[in-house]
């Protein structure tokens, strides 16, 4: 398929490929047509030439349910919960448009999944103060395996959208886990991240201790991922004000709510 999709941008083979194998929307299978379909956006790693965003403008719109806050973890504002800021609701079509980007290599789901993000955090405004946006990242062998990190495409991707800069040299996931989304119960998932992340001290000035920092994740659900790295994070002295989520389990989100007070940024 992906031989197929870099003959694709070589005229005149595209007309011969579309017959054959035609591009279709990862969700309802339309067929390809750029006045319906989403557009294609930035470079980001994992990303490459032949890649199309595979996602139809009308089911891209159903993805979005509407962005809310809430926290996972210890209820209260003590150290070990954290603030949850998602662009939107899991939702049994979102499973499964990242389930394509994810494990299926359809990479260019990124673009249509990174602007919903980016619009989330734009109606979220989570922080008014300077902050960078820390990618929660991937163990090396999955990385490679993939061929990306999600959230740190997510998080560039938003970046380049005008939002705050990303810092993915802070933390590194050492430990190689299970998969979260094949753990259902919750002890086991926060058992599963015990160890996992590692903070790498920086001593080269361009990052003052105090600056806050948001951890972004494509999902949210127990919040055991997030909960790790905020926790690595906060031992080395770096203060996390939250995480920015494309999506979260409402029921996972204690206190999860639409928020309709938020001030756009």
């Amino acid at each position: 398929m992906a031989f197929l999709r870099a003959w694709r941008r070589l005229r005149p083979c595209a007309a011969l490929l579309d017959a054959v194998a035609p591009e279709t929307c990862a969700l309802c299978d339309l067929a390809y047509d750029p006045r319906t379909w989403c557009s294609r956006g930035s470079r980001a790693p994992g990303l490459r030439l032949w890649d199309e965003p595979h996602l139809c403008r009308p089911c891209a719109a159903r993805l979005d349910t509407g962005p809310f806050t809430g926290r996972v973890g210890r209820v209260g504002r003590d150290s070990r919960s954290l603030t949850v800021w998602a662009a939107t609701a899991t939702s049994a079509e979102l499973t499964r448009a990242l389930g394509a980007w994810k494990y299926r290599g359809v990479r260019g789901l990124a673009w249509p999944l990174g602007a919903l993000l980016a619009a989330g955090l734009a109606r979220l405004a989570p922080t008014t103060e300077p902050c960078r946006l820390v990618p929660v990242p991937l163990h090396g062998s999955r990385r490679r395996d993939r061929g990306f990190n999600q959230s740190e495409v997510l998080a560039l991707l938003v970046a380049r959208a005008g939002g705050p800069a990303v810092r993915t040299d802070l933390l590194r996931r050492v430990r190689a886990t299970a998969q979260q989304a094949s753990l259902d119960d919750p002890a086991a998932r926060a058992a599963n991240l015990g160890g996992a992340f590692a903070v790498v001290d920086r001593r080269d000035g361009e990052l003052p201790r105090e600056m806050p920092l948001v951890l972004v994740d494509d999902v949210v659900t127990s919040g055991a991922t997030v909960l790790a790295a905020a926790a690595a994070l906060r031992a080395a002295g770096r203060p996390v004000a939250g995480v920015l989520a494309l999506a979260a389990a409402r029921a996972g989100v204690a206190g999860g709510r639409v928020d309709r007070a938020v001030t756009p940024a």
